[in-house]
């Protein structure tokens, strides 16, 4: 007999999660393998942890690397600096605005999707995906073999509550 069972870390932390970023940040790559282009997210898999078991169901603790590269030639100055903390700034924002997140019902198109997500949820109920969610780090860094290259990452945590 096989196991019947919910992909929660994809279909309900990292595709909502892409969404709401390529929502704010719009035309820019957002993705789970490469860096793309000169500017470009991607959203690395952490661990995650049980928290506890309830009652027929158990809380984890979802972590998620979102590191925004970006490529710039000539020297970098100052703008660099800028742009970089305005970028972790907005995402920092984003993540506030939806540190409770359910995907409305009336975003789901007649195909059971949100946005460009390949996930498929219930058009006729909201969906609960996450809560608490924070961006708990951020961390500034230069590619040692390129000094045009600079990345910030951002450790994004969340809980789901899900019943089993």
């Amino acid at each position: 007999m096989s196991l019947t069972f919910t992909n929660s870390y994809n279909d309900y932390i990292i595709e909502p999660l892409k969404e709401l970023l390529r929502n704010e940040f719009k035309g820019m790559s957002i993705g789970t393998d490469d860096h793309s282009g000169r500017q470009s997210f991607k959203l690395g898999l952490l661990p995650h942890v049980l928290e506890d078991y309830r009652s027929g169901g158990e809380r984890r603790q979802y972590s998620i690397e979102i590191e925004y590269n970006y490529i710039k030639g000539g020297a970098f100055k100052y703008n660099v600096s800028r742009q970089l903390s305005m970028i972790a700034e907005r995402v920092n924002r984003v993540i506030y605005n939806y540190r409770n997140f359910k995907i409305r019902k009336e975003w789901i198109d007649e195909d059971g999707k949100w946005g460009s997500t390949t996930t498929v949820w219930a058009s006729d109920v909201t969906t609960y995906c996450w809560h608490s969610a924070r961006i708990e780090e951020v961390d500034f860094e230069q590619d040692d073999n390129s000094e045009n290259n600079r990345t910030v990452k951002m450790l994004f945590q969340c809980f789901r509550e899900e019943v089993i």
